[in-house]
């Protein structure tokens, strides 16, 4: 059972009886399972089961828990694809550029593709490649394709030896989303996407950072030429 600590002023309760548990659940991982009733959690804290209530619903919105019908509250880990629809929704809000999303994505696929370059394995090597042929199976099932496209590029980051750098990478699912499939609505989009894919397979094999960060510079930026002639295609109807 966790232990926490239970200091707790009477200023804005549901929050700060929310970071005393934060803090209990990331000091224990998610080894401890299911957290205490809350009759217990509103005994050890000294406040009503009403506090207590409000303050799990605040750790649900920051992914640390979740509920079960007549089974109370488990501790679970923040999804990176609850960062990545938030990051979607500034990028949007914020009407940040196209080019500042591919400047991003240039610097971090291209650190992620010269580690990967010196360090993957053939079994590795064989993963992206199927992702690849997935890509070209599903050319016209969109759904699959970009799924399998999205995958390319997360293993990309998760093979770095860089485990930060892998989930940064798949924190962006739902950004790599939204440009694949304006990408791949230009014309010859879907087949040149596929292509550069290959390439930069390729130079994977060759374990040579420069050659693996020339074809995804290539590759990052024929997809932004993709995205820029399908926005003014769009723009023109």
């Amino acid at each position: 059972m966790l232990i926490m600590e239970n200091d707790v002023s009477k200023v804005t309760l549901c929050e700060q009886v929310g970071d005393k548990i934060e803090k209990a659940i990331i000091t224990h991982g998610t080894e401890a399972g299911r957290l205490p009733s809350e009759n217990a959690l509103a005994e050890q804290f000294g406040v009503s089961r009403t506090i207590i209530r409000e303050s799990l619903k605040l750790l649900k919105a920051r992914g640390l828990v979740s509920s079960r019908v007549g089974g109370g509250a488990y501790i679970t880990k923040p999804r990176a694809s609850d960062i990545s629809e938030m990051l979607l929704r500034i990028i949007k809000m914020d009407r940040i550029s196209d080019d500042d999303v591919y400047g991003l994505r240039i610097i971090l696929e291209i650190a992620a593709g010269r580690s990967t370059a010196q360090r993957i394995t053939e079994q590795e090597l064989a993963i992206m490649e199927e992702q690849i042929n997935q890509m070209e199976i599903n050319m016209h099932n969109l759904p699959l394709r970009i799924k399998s496209d999205i995958a390319f590029h997360v293993s990309l980051g998760k093979f770095s030896g860089n485990q930060l750098l892998g989930i940064v990478e798949e924190s962006m699912t739902e950004v790599l989303r939204y440009f694949i499939e304006r990408g791949i609505a230009a014309s010859g989009g879907n087949e040149d996407g596929i292509y550069r894919h290959r390439r930069i397979l390729e130079a994977l094999r060759t374990h040579d950072p420069e050659l693996v960060e020339h074809e995804i510079r290539n590759h990052l930026e024929h997809s932004r030429l993709n995205v820029q002639r399908q926005q003014m295609s769009t723009d023109s109807l």
